[in-house]
């Protein structure tokens, strides 16, 4: 990943094993695919602040070999038709991907150039099973509001079903990574769905009891802890910390910001991108990881909120960064959100609509666009399209706005069908290589639902504009004023 702290990259070079040191920097992904009839399957790596999906080309003959450049540990995963399959990868891996398009699951194989490294794949393949029984009982808890105490209680026996297969395989180098992701993964359902104030996360004592187990399994306690070994090879911790600064570790004095009192002259207005910021820089006493997890926070900001008010707690980390690799990436970053703040000319793009008719965003100069990116198999995006694109469709049918969706997620037919379902009028175009699209990459499109607003111009007004229900609720919603020539509200 070669994005560590000061001097972290010496230390973990004095602990890896010699052969890890003399490794190639990279891995390789190559196989075969029996009627298999595209010319390409995605896959993805995680990186310190995201995950990014690539196309593997195929050849007529099914063939395809891909290789990754790779500097630590880390997570991988590839997708073929609508399931996903998940493992990690670490330099110097070679790794033979089989399987035949009509029976997948029945048919894929998945293997490595080293013994060990065979073996931790296919406990993954085990941990990859029982994921859908996690699924399962994630999904139940919220469909049938269990209540907390049974929630917490439902996450635990999932856990330690999954310890006991990590327990059941043999123990080797990379064996720490396992229960550490497993702790994470269940973590992040228990802090939601129940309380970490009230609940724990506990391995069993059948468990605890394994002498050559208890050093690797988390005290329930762990997540209190700062852990630089999980920040470096864990996307499961590095999510779980980016949520629980932004929503879990908050000053108590920002929970009630609409509150008529702070818009009194004695209140300060709540800035939940300066709160975030501070709660990191408070909260950890390790260079690396504080560093990292301002870092993210700003990134997310930048996608999601007014990018001005972003820009005054940049301005104040760069003075106190000390991680020149996490301060470039964030400078980097916020480079290429420049091109996307309000006030920039919108990118164009040429996209195909649901008749197959090619449709530029140039095509609608003169008309204010409201841009929705969204996935058919987005929850969230179908709850907003469902409730309510079409009363807003409907109040705006005789003004010159023009509602623009582009489907990122789907096949073609799956994505007509659900157009077809929820009655989605507008201009609704596909985006036919999903997130690895440009016009995806272009705008920044990290997570959907995603909203924008361009003015007639072609100018960008909002990067992160309201989504349907909001403007439903708002009778001067920021349509209203772009129509009317006003200037749209920044908070």
């Amino acid at each position: 990943m070669n994005i560590q702290r000061l001097l972290l990259g010496a230390l973990l070079a004095l602990t890896l094993p010699t052969y890890a040191q003399q490794a190639p920097k990279q891995f390789v992904l190559k196989g075969h695919a029996t009627n298999f009839k595209s010319d390409f399957f995605e896959a993805g790596l995680s990186g310190m602040f995201d995950f990014s999906i690539k196309g593997i080309p195929v050849d007529g003959k099914g063939n395809f070999s891909v290789t990754y450049p790779l500097h630590e540990i880390q997570d991988f995963a590839f997708i073929l038709d609508d399931s996903m399959f998940r493992t990690f990868v670490e330099p110097g891996d070679t790794l033979t991907l089989t399987w035949d398009d009509t029976r997948i699951n029945a048919s894929m194989v998945l293997k490595a150039n080293r013994p060990y490294r065979q073996q931790e794949i296919d406990l993954m393949q085990q941990l990859n099973n029982s994921l859908y029984a996690y699924r399962d009982a994630i999904q139940g808890l919220y469909k049938n509001d269990v209540r907390d105490s049974a929630a917490a209680a439902v996450i635990n026996a999932q856990y330690n079903k999954d310890l006991k297969i990590i327990a059941a395989a043999p123990l080797t180098r990379n064996s720490k990574k396992f229960f550490v992701d497993k702790y994470y993964q269940y973590l992040e359902p228990l802090k939601s769905r129940a309380s970490l104030q009230k609940f724990r996360l506990e391995a069993s004592p059948e468990l605890l009891a394994n002498e050559q187990l208890v050093r690797y399994i988390l005290r329930p306690d762990a997540y209190q802890f700062p852990d630089e070994y999980a920040l470096m090879h864990s996307s499961e911790y590095r999510g779980f910390l980016d949520n629980y600064i932004r929503f879990e570790y908050a000053m108590k004095n920002g929970g009630a910001y609409n509150d008529d009192r702070y818009k009194s002259p004695g209140f300060i207005p709540f800035n939940p991108i300066a709160r975030n910021y501070h709660n990191a820089m408070a909260a950890f006493d390790v260079l690396s990881i504080r560093d990292w997890a301002v870092t993210k926070i700003l990134m997310g900001a930048y996608m999601h909120e007014p990018f001005d008010k972003v820009d005054v707690v940049y301005q104040q980390f760069l003075k106190e960064a000390l991680v020149p690799a996490y301060r470039d990436s964030l400078v980097a970053f916020r480079t290429k959100m420049l091109k996307l703040k309000p006030g920039a000319k919108a990118p164009v793009f040429t996209l195909k609509d649901d008749k197959g008719k090619a449709v530029s965003l140039s095509d609608f100069k003169g008309k204010l666009v409201y841009v929705d990116f969204w996935g058919v198999y987005c929850g969230p995006c179908i709850a907003d399209i469902e409730s309510s694109a079409v009363k807003i469709h409907e109040r705006y049918k005789e003004k010159p706005v023009v509602f623009l969706t582009i489907c990122i997620d789907a096949k073609p037919d799956k994505w007509k069908e659900t157009l077809a379902k929820y009655k989605l009028d507008g201009v609704n175009l596909f985006a036919p290589d999903g997130v690895r699209t440009p016009v995806v990459t272009t705008y920044g499109i990290a997570g959907i639902p995603h909203y924008l607003l361009i003015d007639e111009n072609g100018i960008i007004l909002d990067n992160n504009a309201p989504r349907y229900s909001e403007l439903l609720r708002d009778n001067n919603n920021m349509l209203d004023q772009a129509l009317s020539k006003k200037k749209p509200r920044t908070n």
